[in-house]
């Protein structure tokens, strides 16, 4: 018997077993992983190969610190796995932003490649394994510092895991400003965490058991937290569901259009949260003028919309050249149309045949989030529904122009611009202003996301109560609403979104709808393929296809 046959022997079977299991998992997620990304999103069957992606990043992740597994072959995977986790998430949200097919293939090759890495990990767990001879002393005090380096990583994690969990206590600033990136990118979060656990636990001397032990306590338990959003996503879109069925019927289920591809198949793939979500189908024209001021305080204010269509004749597609608009956020006083509005919701309703408007309105000088810009001034609450009513002028006077019909118009829009959403909808649909909102816009929906209604009262911007306060525009005529909430959100906490839902309660005929996502918070949608948005998605365009 040969040494390699001996040494075989001698290793436990179950760890050899384990290491051809994790060779199996890592060649069928890289297969799989290839092929959706060919295919692209389909229905819930998906979610089987998303389960087994899950299952082998953890399971790569153990294998790393079985002792049978080289150093050199765990340090390669960790490292490319901690760089990957913080990696993708930024390179799709580019994608989703900037890139016209929305998916980045950079972030593809990426999560290819670590099942790449972790099926050489696994195979090399399944031979001898070598003599590694110890550090040199330079090399200990390096991996000391990798060490301090990943405990600090791990800190900075321990404190996010509180803003996720919305615990009390918190600086009310700062976690505004942090709650806006972490529950969407949670998942990525959790194993980067886990990750750095994992390699404290292997640069770690064996002398230091309990240090390890406390590394990869704190990293697991972190990965647990970081999980929880999208573990709660079954609750999520059962009560949407509910909701759902309860307030608009139950033509959102059973409708015979919704078989087509063009709408979600499902309402969360756990793959498409990894690879992104594909843009195709779309036409864009950028940065088209719509106003420019003359007089009074609009002087020398340029106003710009993106247009985005569908490639094929809107008669032979879902929205049938219905109107999208899209009013952005950022406190009425920072903020633009395009990449900052997260533009990706634009190309996908305009794939589905809705003509989608990304306007710009003029920006308040007022607040502390001020940025100066070529759109910066003394503006009013007023001042900016009368903008945003001039475009509703210039849209009517040339929606033939774009294939648009201005008798089936959406408006949506987040944080500031749902206030705005609520302010300019309802005020076109009551009619009681046709000096401000071109009464020959018909608007069938509103979808505001965590609307920020009532709060220019406290930023000193002005404007009357009228329009700061849009529950004030609610009345029989109001048209259907379906409000995205974050139920952690505490920049526009929920209470607000209830507050227009008691509103529109108070009439007969309007109807709302609100869609709570646990753990979300304020921008929670920053991430389009995310649990959050695609959730949202589902619903929304539902919304729209019944109400058009």
């Amino acid at each position: 018997m040969n040494q390699r046959d001996t040494s075989l022997e001698r290793r436990p079977r179950l760890a050899f077993a384990a290491a051809h299991a994790m060779m199996a998992l890592n060649a069928a997620g890289a297969l799989c992983g290839a092929v959706f990304v060919v295919a692209g999103s389909a229905g819930d069957a998906w979610n089987v190969y998303g389960v087994l992606l899950l299952l082998t990043l953890v399971g790569n992740l153990f294998m790393s610190l079985c002792t049978g597994v080289p150093l050199r072959a765990a340090y390669a995977y960790l490292v490319f796995s901690l760089a990957a986790m913080l990696a993708v998430p930024l390179l799709n949200v580019r994608a989703a932003w900037l890139a016209p097919h929305g998916r980045s293939v950079a972030a593809t090759a990426i999560m290819l490649a670590l099942f790449g890495l972790g099926l050489l990990q696994a195979s090399a767990g399944t031979r001898a394994p070598k003599q590694v001879p110890q550090p040199a002393g330079g090399h200990r005090a390096g991996r000391w510092i990798a060490v301090v380096a990943l405990s600090l990583f791990l800190a900075l994690g321990v404190f996010l895991a509180y803003i996720l969990l919305d615990l009390p206590f918190r600086a009310p600033f700062l976690a505004a400003l942090i709650e806006v990136f972490v529950p969407e990118f949670a998942v990525f979060l959790g194993f980067a965490f886990l990750t750095a656990g994992a390699l404290i636990g292997r640069l770690l001397p064996a002398c230091a058991r309990r240090c390890r032990r406390v590394a990869l306590a704190v990293s697991l338990a972190l990965f647990v937290v970081c999980m929880l959003p999208m573990l709660s996503v079954p609750s999520m879109v059962s009560n949407a569901d509910r909701t759902m069925a309860a307030t608009f019927g139950e033509a959102f289920r059973s409708d015979a259009a919704f078989a087509s591809p063009l709408f979600r198949q499902t309402r969360f793939s756990i793959p498409e949260y990894f690879y992104g979500t594909p843009a195709d189908g779309y036409t864009a024209q950028y940065d088209v003028v719509y106003y420019r001021g003359r007089q009074s305080v609009d002087e020398g204010l340029e106003l710009k919309f993106d247009v985005y269509r569908p490639q094929r004749s809107p008669g032979q597609l879902p929205g049938r050249g219905s109107v999208l608009i899209r009013i952005h956020g950022g406190g009425w006083s920072t903020g633009d149309k395009g990449a900052a509005n997260y533009g990706e919701i634009n190309k996908y309703f305009a794939r589905q045949g809705y003509v989608v408007f990304d306007i710009q309105y003029g920006l308040s000088t007022k607040t502390p989030l001020a940025t100066p810009t070529s759109r910066s001034g003394d503006y009013t609450i007023d001042d900016m529904v009368r903008q945003i009513g001039v475009f509703t002028t210039y849209l009517a006077d040339h929606a033939a122009e774009y294939g648009a019909n201005p008798g089936s118009v959406f408006i949506s829009g987040g944080s500031a611009g749902g206030h705005l959403t609520l302010a300019v909808g309802l005020g076109l649909a009551n009619g009681n202003h046709p000096e401000l909102l071109d009464p020959r816009i018909t608007v069938k929906g509103l979808i505001p996301f965590y609307p920020a209604n009532e709060l220019a009262a406290a930023t000193g911007i002005g404007g009357s109560t009228a329009w700061i306060d849009a529950n004030q525009q609610i009345d029989d005529h109001a048209p259907p609403a379906l409000i995205y909430q974050g139920s952690a959100d505490s920049i526009t906490p929920p209470e607000i979104a209830r507050r227009v839902q008691q509103a529109y309660q108070a009439h007969v005929r309007p109807a709302i709808a609100i869609i709570y996502l646990p753990f979300g918070t304020h921008g929670s949608d920053l991430w389009f393929s995310s649990h959050y948005n695609q959730s949202f998605l589902y619903y929304m365009e539902r919304f729209m296809y019944q109400h058009r």
